[in-house]
């Protein structure tokens, strides 16, 4: 069985790879064809439209009419396993705060800020499997794409 394809429009990018989306309605038929549309924004999405996540293009951008499928689940268990770095920081910054011969809590602090950073960068790995929980969608083809003008820089 084919799987159900939906024209939609490009509302925001996120991030590389990413985008959010406004679906057309469900019950709307279209023919896919954009260049045939006397519109030239699709008249059946706008901003009222259902808001969705959705893998697509790295060259999209906003504006673009995108055509999406339903997507598969992705299984990000393994992702969360940069976490166990933060105990272990924490334990060698206690650790080399020790061997330095520092008090208590200068220790605990050298620990805490180990912790603080490993945290930051675990969380920074992640993002990619962030984004991947909530996607929706998955980007088919693009239907049409908003100008693309690049301005020229003015000579004095």
């Amino acid at each position: 069985m084919a799987k159900k394809q939906r024209p939609a429009k490009i509302h925001k990018v996120m991030t590389k790879g990413y985008a959010e989306i406004l679906l057309a309605p469900a019950d709307w038929e279209c023919d896919l064809n954009c260049a045939v549309c006397p519109e030239n924004p699709c008249p059946h999405v706008h901003k009222n439209c259902d808001r969705a996540m959705a893998e697509c293009y790295d060259d999209v951008r906003r504006g673009d009419l995108v055509l999406v499928e339903p997507a598969k689940g992705y299984d990000t268990k393994y992702a969360r396993s940069a976490y166990i770095m933060v105990p272990i920081a924490f334990v060698l910054g206690c650790a080399f705060g020790r061997s330095m011969h520092y008090d208590l809590a200068n220790t605990l602090v050298m620990g805490g800020l180990m912790a603080v950073l490993s945290f930051l960068l675990a969380w920074l790995m992640n993002k990619q499997a962030r984004m991947r929980r909530v996607i929706d969608w998955r980007m088919v083809d693009v239907l049409r794409e908003t100008d693309r003008v690049i301005q020229k820089k003015k000579k004095k």
